[in-house]
């Protein structure tokens, strides 16, 4: 899919596919320049996985963080 986020999640939420999956892989192709490697990700990960319910394996909210990560005593 190529297009703005706005464009692809418009896309990907008509997608019934989309909401029965547990991963979504980002390909790119190899002609891209060092700024769009950057870019992509970033938006594919900030933009658009947020807005399908999506976050990285492994993120904690912050609400699940302990206390004293959030710069408070823990008192």
């Amino acid at each position: 899919m190529v297009g703005t986020a706005e464009q692809i999640l418009e896309r990907l939420a008509a997608d019934p596919v989309v909401s029965a999956v547990s991963e979504l892989r980002l390909e790119l192709p190899y002609e891209f320049h060092r700024g769009d490697y950057e870019q992509i990700p970033h938006d594919v990960r900030h933009l658009i996985a947020p807005e399908l319910g999506r976050r990285p394996s492994g993120a904690v909210t912050p609400a699940a963080r302990p206390v004293a990560a959030r710069g408070g005593s823990g008192r």
